[in-house]
């Protein structure tokens, strides 16, 4: 089986991130609007749903990036991006 291009893993990933967001987001709002209910001195107004889904897209990304980074990222691109300690040292002249 061929192995998915570096395109279509970042579409999987974002796909993944917004299905995340989805199944998150109405319980991130729900649990907005009973802290409200129970501290109305600490948030005066009720936060938008918008901004509770923004919220839950950039936590899903993180929390899924921090799993599956090593997915993402194609094997050519860990090459280019790998510098021996010694070779990064010699670059540099401070042996």
């Amino acid at each position: 089986m061929k192995s998915l291009q570096a395109h279509q893993r970042v579409m999987i990933f974002v796909l993944l991130v917004l299905a995340v967001a989805c199944l998150i987001s109405p319980w991130m709002g729900l649990g907005a609007d009973w802290f409200g209910a129970r501290w109305p001195n600490v948030m005066s107004k009720r936060v938008p749903f918008p901004r509770v889904f923004n919220r839950a897209f950039m936590i899903g990304g993180i929390i899924l990036f921090i799993m599956g980074h090593r997915l993402l990222v194609p094997g050519q691109l860990k090459r280019l991006l790998a510098v021996r300690l010694a070779d990064g040292w010699s670059v540099t002249g401070s042996r």
